[in-house]
């Protein structure tokens, strides 16, 4: 990149950096905390105020990750990156979602698989909806930590000892948008429990699903205990063979809405994100949606902002032929995509930094 940035451009982008070492360090410090939290969760007293409880979690979240709230900037941090997260969750909501209201789910087991039901403890914190982004304020993220007052039950799939998918809070709020855009000849890259195929079948727009999985046991599971209880059946079809093989071998403009659920968590997914954006330049006319998306960019603009940072400060072409990890590879590639973007102002950086730039430089990375 070509940058020339005056001295108050420089000290806002020093806010970015800073904001973007407290957006890491607290996404980190909520993964610890929830674990702990899991395995001795405190006694909330104060049951009928919602701004209470989430003080005595507050509370209890600084003294478990030994966090002085006395300090004035602990306390900015507090009061603007923590506190707007959390929130008391409505269980009769869930408990009203269609597809959780007429699909039963049994307790069994399929070969190396199994459905379980699963249980969040009154007062048990968990991730529930994709972060959320405040381009304004420097790209400030906002972790969305949620807990209900009461026990809530859910319908989960393991493999082995390990949870594939579950149809909890987190899955229903981060697919509402592209179940909300889906429309047509649909199709769908995962199939997991068929959580977001059952809800846009149930779409008058959507006039049929394709889906595309390689796990044949899910497959099984899925055609035998599920898809016999959708109302509209008739609209879905499997096909098992390897999402990117499918990619390869198929014309998406047979299709015009594509959904791709390939992934557990921005950190996996940020590879098949980056292939399938690329697969979106052959297909302009065709809609992609992507599971988990702002938690992808929200990575992909740490990788830009570390970048911006290093070229301000210096580095050459030369610093970005080696990489010892995929954040590595992304800030090489990046360098060498941007190489004759100007940065002339901060609002030439924010603009780099939005997410429409960064829808714009995955699909060619």
């Amino acid at each position: 990149m070509q940058i020339i940035l005056k001295k108050k451009d420089i000290n806002e982008f020093n806010k970015v950096l800073d904001t973007k070492d407290i957006n890491m360090s607290l996404a980190d410090l909520f993964i610890s905390f929830i674990e702990e939290y899991m395995s001795n969760p405190p006694k909330i007293k104060n049951l009928d105020d919602e701004n209470l409880i989430k003080e005595e979690i507050l509370n209890n979240f600084l003294k478990t990750m030994e966090i002085d709230s006395t300090n004035s900037e602990n306390k900015r941090i507090i009061d603007s990156f923590i506190l707007p997260g959390i929130k008391l969750l409505s269980s009769k909501i869930y408990e009203e979602n269609p597809y959780l209201k007429n699909i039963k789910i049994p307790s069994k087991k399929f070969g190396n698989l199994s459905l379980k039901t699963l249980n969040y403890e009154p007062f048990e914190l968990f991730i529930f909806d994709d972060i959320k982004i405040d381009e304004n304020s420097y790209f400030k993220e906002i972790s969305s930590i949620g807990f209900f007052k009461n026990s809530y039950r859910f319908p989960a799939l393991f493999e082995k000892n390990t949870i594939w998918m579950s149809i909890n809070p987190n899955e229903i709020e981060t697919m509402k948008k592209s179940i909300n855009e889906a429309f047509g000849k649909t199709l769908v890259y995962g199939l997991g429990l068929g959580y977001f195929e059952y809800m846009i079948s149930l779409k008058k727009d959507v006039d049929s699903i394709l889906i595309i999985e390689k796990n044949h046991q899910i497959i099984e599971l899925f055609e035998k205990e599920i898809l016999p209880q959708f109302e509209l059946k008739n609209k879905i079809k499997i096909i098992e063979t390897d999402a990117f093989e499918f990619c390869k071998k198929n014309d998406l403009n047979d299709f015009d809405f594509v959904f791709v659920d390939l992934w557990h968590n921005p950190l996996d997914g940020i590879t098949p994100y980056i292939y399938f954006k690329n697969i979106e330049n052959k297909f302009p006319k065709v809609k992609f949606s992507y599971w988990l998306e702002e938690g992808l960019l929200a990575y992909l603009r740490r990788c830009l902002i570390s970048l911006i940072d290093e070229e301000i400060n210096g580095s050459q072409d030369s610093d970005y032929l080696k990489a010892e990890s995929e954040s590595d590879n992304l800030i090489n590639s990046l360098h060498f995509l941007l190489k004759n973007t100007k940065i002339n102002s901060f609002e030439d950086i924010k603009k780099l930094l939005s997410d429409d730039s960064l829808k714009s430089f995955a699909k060619n990375l």
